[in-house]
C-alpha cells in the first residue's frame, strides 16, 4: 500500500494559503491525484459561499512519500482555479477555521487538522464562526474526504517518527476562529511612524 500527501494551494491577495491530507491506497499516484481533484471540486462546490471572491485555489499536488522518511517519492500537480462567491470582505488572512481528523486512537496521536481558508466576514457572529458557517465546512470537509475514499483511499494521520499511519474515522468543526502563525509570518505590514 502506498502512502500519499496531497496538498491545494491558493491565493489571497498578494499572499498563499495551503492544507493538505495523507492517504494510503493500493490505487496508482495518477488515480490518487484525480481522486484528490474530486475531493477539492466536491469541497469547494459545498464551501464556496464561505469565501470572499479574493479567496482562489492555483494549485493541487499528490504525492508518493515514504513512510519510513517521509521523502517524496514521485508527484503529480495540477492547476485548479476555484474562488470563492462571498461579496462580502475576508477575515485578516490568518484567521483560519480548523478541520479535525480523529482516528478511535483516543490521545494526542489520534488527531490531526487541517486549516481552511479564512472566511468571509458574514460567516462570523460575536466573534465565532456562525452555526451554518460551521456546519457548511463540516460538510465540505466530508465531501473532500469521500472524493478520497470513493476513489479507492483512506484518509490517514501519518506519524513520521515510526513511519506508521493511523485510519482518520471521523471530523469535526468548531465555531472558534484560530489563528495560523505560519500564515500570518508571511503578511508584510505596512506601518505608519510617528515622530516623539
Amino acid at each position: 500500500m502506498a502512502l500519499y500527501r496531497h496538498r491545494l494551494e491558493g491565493t489571497f491577495p498578494g499572499e498563499v494559503w495551503s492544507f493538505g491530507l495523507y492517504t494510503d491506497s493500493n490505487l496508482s499516484l495518477t488515480a490518487m491525484h484525480s481522486a484528490w481533484n474530486t475531493g477539492i471540486t466536491n469541497f469547494w462546490g459545498t464551501a464556496t459561499a464561505l469565501f470572499c471572491t479574493d479567496v482562489e485555489t492555483t494549485r493541487a499536488t499528490t504525492v508518493e512519500v515514504d513512510p519510513a522518511t517521509g521523502g517524496q517519492l514521485t508527484g503529480a500537480e495540477s492547476t485548479r482555479t476555484d474562488a470563492g462567491t462571498s461579496t462580502a470582505t475576508c477575515l485578516p488572512f490568518q484567521c483560519a477555521p480548523v478541520v479535525t481528523l480523529r482516528t478511535s486512537t483516543l490521545s494526542r496521536a489520534g488527531r490531526g487538522r487541517f486549516y481552511a481558508p479564512s472566511l468571509a466576514v458574514d460567516q462570523v457572529a460575536a466573534g465565532r464562526m456562525t452555526t451554518a458557517a460551521r456546519d457548511t465546512l463540516a460538510d465540505a470537509a466530508e465531501d473532500l474526504v469521500q472524493g478520497l475514499t470513493a476513489g479507492g483511499g483512506n484518509v490517514v494521520i501519518y506519524h513520521r517518527g515510526p513511519g506508521t499511519t493511523t485510519t482518520v474515522t471521523s471530523l469535526d468543526v468548531g465555531d472558534v476562529i484560530d489563528t495560523q502563525r505560519r500564515r500570518r509570518n508571511k503578511l508584510i505590514e505596512a506601518r505608519t511612524s510617528r515622530p516623539l
